[in-house]
Parts: C-alpha cells; structure tokens; sequence
C-alpha cells in the first residue's frame, strides 16, 4: 500500500482584521514527529489551546514571529493527554538533531531563547534602604510559539525547531514582512549602552523591536484538506 501523505496544516492570516491569505504547510512527522504533533494539534484546536486568533509579534527580515498559545491553555492541553506531554518535552532533543534553516519557507517552533539571558541585577527600596537585588531571568519559550521564513535562516537554528514547510502561501508571509514594526531603535548606540549597563527601560525597548504597528493574526488554522 503507498504510505500516506505528510498531514497539513493551514493559517489564515489577516491584519488589523482584514484577510491577507492563506499559509499552508506540510508538517515533517519523520524529523520532528513531537514538533509536528503539537502544530498539528494546536492548528485544529483543543479548547481554549489553539492557534487560531494568535497573534504576529515579530516581523523581521526574513521571517514572522508567532506568539503562540498562552501557558495556561497550555498546562490544561498538555496535561489532557500523556502522548502531547511526551511531544512538548521532547523538543529540545528534536532541536539537537534538526537539519536547521538551509531552505526557504520554513515553519519552526521557538524551543529556546534566542540569547542566554544574563544575570542582571537593580536597586529597590527595601524598608528604607537601598538594597541589590537580581532580577528575574526571562522565561524560556513554551515551545508552541513559531516562526515562518521567506529565505534560509541559519540565524534561527540555535533555538528553532524546523517541523514542517510551505507548500502554500510564501507571498503571504512575505506580505506580513513588510507590515510597519517598531524598528527605528535597533541600532540605536542608547539602546545598546542602555543594555550594557542593565537598564530595564533599554531591555523593555528591545522586547518591542519588531513589532507590528497593526494586529496580525491567526484567523483561522486547521487540517488541510486539498
């Protein structure tokens, strides 16, 4: 018997509530057989986990930045079924095995942050004196967050995960490329003093770089069906 095609998923994108076109992509169950699961899952939906009205929190050259499902929809999804458990935790070893971003019109889920945080540390009042205390290291990626590329991204390997690819679409993701994001300050020589000596205001300013001026979002995901 042939064996059976890879599944797909598909995203309906739009912007500040108006369409923009359909993505589809084929998902690679033989390299990342957790990864393809849980897009698989999240594009169809399980309650309140699920793709769908997620939002685009990065536009960049090259690729779109997905913010995935919120953590607590996703405790309750994960923990519904032992084999989605099993898919989550199973990510970074999947990462360490990827063949990475060589090829255009990737979907990779985000595994790591794409910098090791460094210890930071500020002052607070506390009980009338000022005392050093370390500040809270970011949170590392819940793993349902992804990426869509235009071009090649050897950039992304370190902290993505390739698990599947566009067979539908690229000009839509290009499209999303060129919405208007906050980028006036990427190279800005304040920004980068204000990093190096731990200013919150400086790492606050660099969360927001890439961002989308207008709402992009999923508006609808699911199986494909051709």
């Amino acid at each position: 018997a042939a064996a059976a095609a890879p599944p797909r998923v598909f995203f309906d994108v739009g912007v500040d509530g108006g369409p923009v076109g359909r993505v589809v992509v084929e998902l690679n169950e033989t390299e990342a057989p957790g990864g393809a699961r849980l897009v698989r899952e999240l594009a169809q939906g399980a309650g309140p986990a699920r793709y769908a009205r997620s939002r685009f929190v990065e536009v960049g050259d090259g690729f779109v930045r997905n913010e995935g499902v919120r953590p607590t929809a996703l405790d309750l999804f994960l923990r519904a079924d032992a084999g989605r458990e099993a898919a989550a935790s199973g990510l970074e070893a999947e990462l360490s095995q990827s063949a990475g971003h060589g090829a255009a019109g990737l979907l990779s889920l985000v595994v790591l942050n794409a910098e090791e945080p460094e210890e930071t540390s500020s002052l607070k009042a506390v009980n009338g004196r000022l005392v050093r205390v370390e500040d809270a290291r970011p949170a590392k990626p819940n793993g349902t967050g992804f990426v869509l590329t235009s071009r090649s991204a050897p950039e992304l390997d370190a902290f993505c995960l390739p698990v599947g690819r566009v067979v539908q679409g690229l000009d839509v993701v290009e499209a999303l490329e060129h919405v208007p994001a906050n980028r006036s300050a990427r190279d800005s020589p304040f920004l980068a003093a204000g990093l190096a000596i731990g200013d919150g205001r400086a790492a606050f300013a660099k969360s927001r770089l890439g961002r989308p001026l207008a709402r992009v979002e999923v508006q609808g995901a699911g199986l494909f069906a051709p």
